[in-house]
């Protein structure tokens, strides 16, 4: 009796010792791991921005094929003061089938290609002091280098610090611009 009391307390003694288990952790099912966010997987898409008039998708970016994808995101009211130009966006999209824009650049206003970047004045010293000196006037790419303008108009030059659009030629005077943002 003393013997079969001893098997059945083995055997109880390796039916827990089976049960426990250092891969599975405590309240939750067997095959259930944590999940681990996945970053969404950036897309790059070109066309002409468009105003809608519908509040719902005020904004929409207009294909070479023919789509009209319907922007989100905090970049649409930057998008919007560029109405009808050439750009290229870059986001992810969202699961209502609009697209979430994290970033853009404009390239073509009025079937000119133009420059997109920060306007500001390039000084003889980079110490802010009061005496420094304007060597010129540059445009700091949105996505890339800096390139000089030569000549920019009074006008143009109201808006340094601002995120501006640029068309021209690279060895003379901007001939057109628009601010995209304030």
């Amino acid at each position: 009796m003393l013997s079969s009391r001893l098997t059945v307390f083995a055997v109880a003694g390796l039916l827990v010792a089976a049960g426990c288990n250092d891969t599975t952790a405590p309240n939750l099912p067997p095959n259930s791991r944590p999940s681990i966010p996945l970053k969404p997987e950036i897309i790059v898409i070109s066309g002409s921005v468009h105003l809608t008039g519908i509040k719902l998708h005020d904004v929409v970016l207009n294909t070479g094929d023919g789509m009209e994808i319907p922007l989100a995101g905090a970049s649409t009211a930057l998008l919007a003061r560029v109405d009808d130009a050439g750009v290229e966006v870059r986001g992810s999209w969202n699961l209502d089938g609009t697209f979430e824009v994290a970033d853009f650049v404009v390239q073509m206003v009025g079937g000119t290609p133009v420059l997109d970047g920060v306007l500001v004045a390039m000084y003889d010293t980079p110490l802010k002091t009061d005496d420094r000196i304007v060597l010129g006037y540059a445009l700091q790419l949105t996505r890339g280098d800096t390139v000089e303008l030569k000549d920019p108009s009074t006008d143009l030059l109201a808006h340094i610090g601002e995120r501006v659009w640029v068309a021209g030629p690279t060895d003379g005077p901007p001939t057109a611009f628009g601010v995209i943002s304030e």
